[in-house]
């Protein structure tokens, strides 16, 4: 679980499933954005996002080799591969 900071300023924690909707909520509405903003079609942009969210979580490896002798760096980090998300940036690179 990580913490996350509230608009108040405050700590909240956050859980996986929360996240996992946060992030199907961004890439709904990158979906909504290419498409024009159409009215009436968030449900279809929100299962669509869910869809492919799911699909790029199932072509991921379940474990990530690690660097040795630097707890929580992984080799992508290592070698400069590891790209994190940022506004702006697509959700769906």
């Amino acid at each position: 679980m990580a913490d996350k900071m509230s608009s108040s300023g405050s700590m909240t924690a956050t859980t996986p499933a929360s996240e996992r909707e946060l992030e199907v909520r961004e890439i709904a509405y990158f979906l909504w954005e290419q498409e024009g903003r159409p009215h009436g079609r968030d449900q279809a942009h929100y299962f669509r996002a869910e869809q492919m969210l799911r699909e790029r979580r199932a072509d991921q490896p379940t474990m990530t080799p690690r660097v040795e002798g630097r707890p929580g760096l992984t080799a992508d980090h290592a070698n400069g591969t590891s790209t994190p998300h940022r506004r702006g940036r697509s959700p769906l690179s």
